[in-house]
């Protein structure tokens, strides 16, 4: 697969978490999504504080702030307590 493929259908998913999260009760802001080669470096190449491997570079990632009402959301603690995970079929 392509990596435009594969991107598109990141980027149909990560619409479908988006609206799975808020209909459960979530906001969501966005934290990282794509890291510039400029300040992280290329795919493989560790520069910053990304991961040589990081998979922001190649737009196959996106870090979100997850909230329930006004309150900030431990994603570690919310997920042992709901079903909204990153295993989540969708």
């Amino acid at each position: 697969m392509k990596l435009s493929d594969q991107q598109i259908a990141f980027t149909l998913n990560i619409a479908r978490l988006i609206d799975y999260a808020y209909s459960k009760g979530y906001g969501l802001t966005f934290g990282d999504a794509y890291r510039d080669a400029r300040v992280h470096g290329e795919f493989g190449t560790k520069a910053s504080y990304s991961a040589a491997k990081s998979v922001h570079k190649v737009r196959l990632a996106v870090d979100f702030n997850l909230f329930k009402g006004v309150d900030y959301r431990d994603w570690e603690t919310d997920r042992k307590s709901t079903r909204l995970n990153s295993s989540h079929r969708l």
